[in-house]
């Protein structure tokens, strides 16, 4: 199975704990969906830049936008399972499989369950991923908006 697989019933972006600084995070994607954003953004599925988005939400009420920090991992075509290695214990995170569009801006397609990893008293810092702090200088609008959705305000 992979993740630009035509023949996929189902949606599902899972992520779990394989040992205190390891995650395990697996998807599909359904052709419904994969249709709805070659329509959406004009693209073939195959052509589309793919990102898996971790968020580092340890100690925050995650609201979708303020993450103490994320990193984006790019995913290669037909592979729909990942390990992410070198994690902070004692933290909680949450995944997005999404698309990076032509003007650097991320599309969330799928979001994760939440995880927390375990404590662990021989944790030595070292890490492949290049983080970025959370800014929290948010357009007004994001607030009404979540994944593929909008709502609007009811003032």
């Amino acid at each position: 199975m992979n993740s630009g697989s035509k023949q996929n019933n189902y949606d599902t972006l899972n992520l779990m704990v394989r040992n205190p600084t390891t995650l395990f995070v697996h998807w599909s994607i359904s052709e419904r969906r994969i249709n709805l954003i070659e329509e959406q953004f004009l693209y073939e599925w195959e052509k589309i830049r793919k990102i898996l988005r971790l968020y580092d939400i340890t100690s925050v009420n995650f609201n979708g936008h303020n993450a103490v920090k994320t990193v984006d991992i790019d995913v290669s075509e037909n592979v729909n399972f990942t390990f992410l290695y070198n994690l902070q214990p004692s933290s909680s995170y949450i995944i997005d499989l999404g698309v990076l569009l032509d003007n650097n801006i991320f599309f969330s397609v799928l979001r994760s369950n939440k995880v927390v990893t375990p404590f662990s008293n021989s944790y030595q810092p070292v890490s492949n991923y290049r983080w970025t702090n959370n800014d929290s200088s948010m357009p007004e609008w994001l607030d009404y908006f979540s994944t593929y959705t909008c709502y609007s305000s009811e003032e």
